[in-house]
């Protein structure tokens, strides 16, 4: 089955992985232990043709049965083996916390669960492209410390944006620059969007290259009523020229659906540059 856990916590945690979970009533421990030796076993010998495995230099085999041993007798196992190694050792949790401390420093900043809604859109109206109307949606569904987070907050705003008509998303589309256009030039466009197109070398065309995203600017939005978007920071200057070529051959209809994932991920970009 597919889970999900610790969503919206942080970047750092994956909230989704796959799990077998196993029922069964009226068996006691050995019965679930040998069902479950049996079970890596022959996955072992699907996946490998055999039950042993080189890790490192350790020749680990599958094969059951496993040893039968109390708590007691592992901790002791343990303890064995963390003696006879002086590179193994057990952190105190104190040495614990110094090490999160030293490491992983906290760092103070204003949770968007405890803004106003004027605070909140002040700071987060610009995520997506001179759309504030999407934070001010996202202010109304609730947000907790879940959302406090960049992955979170994304959350919320992605589920704003999502909801909307799809006029209204269009409207969103519209609003980014062309790459390399006109607003570039005249350095009028917003900061997130200037350092974005740098990021990628954007700012630096050479004068066939700029031919070049004039051209293909003025295509693409002649035929699909909307600009050319692409996360750049996920591309380099070539890349960026593929895709375009690539993505205006598209029909409208996949081209909006791929620009509102763009729009998305650019969002999730800029939320990372100022939230944990």
């Amino acid at each position: 089955s597919r889970d999900f856990r610790n969503e919206g916590m942080d970047k750092n945690h994956n909230p989704e992985f796959t799990i077998l979970e196993l029922y069964v009533a009226y068996k006691d421990y050995f019965w679930m232990m040998e069902l479950t030796e049996s079970l890596i076993e022959k996955v072992c010998i699907e996946i490998n043709g055999k039950t042993k495995i080189q890790y490192d230099s350790k020749l680990i085999d599958f094969k059951a049965p496993y040893d039968r041993i109390s708590i007691f007798e592992a901790i002791k196992k343990f303890l064995e083996f963390v003696n006879e190694h002086d590179s193994v050792w057990i952190a105190t949790r104190e040495q614990i916390a110094d090490h999160w401390k030293r490491n992983h420093p906290h760092i103070r900043f204003e949770r968007p669960s405890n803004m106003d809604r004027e605070k909140f859109v002040s700071l987060y109206g610009g995520i997506f492209e001179h759309s504030p109307w999407v934070a001010d949606n996202a202010f109304e569904l609730e947000l907790s410390h879940s959302h406090d987070t960049a992955v979170g907050l994304h959350n919320a705003l992605c589920r704003a944006f999502r909801s909307a008509p799809k006029d209204q998303k269009l409207n969103v589309l519209k609003a980014h620059p062309d790459l390399a256009g006109k607003l570039a030039q005249a350095k009028r466009l917003t900061a997130e969007s200037t350092s974005e197109q740098a990021s990628a070398g954007i700012d630096s065309l050479t004068d066939y290259e700029r031919e070049q995203f004039t051209q293909l600017n003025l295509e693409y939005v002649q035929k699909h009523g909307f600009p050319f978007i692409i996360a750049v920071r996920d591309h380099n200057k070539a890349s960026i020229l593929n895709a375009f070529k690539e993505r205006i051959k598209n029909n409208s209809n996949i081209e909006f659906s791929e620009a509102c994932k763009q729009v998305e991920r650019i969002a999730e970009f800029r939320l990372m540059d100022i939230l944990p």
